[in-house]
């Protein structure tokens, strides 16, 4: 996403390979 919290989600949904 764009908010802080959802990008501290999406980093554990798609983390960076």
């Amino acid at each position: 996403g764009v908010s802080s919290a959802e990008r501290a989600s999406e980093d554990l949904t798609m983390p960076r390979a």
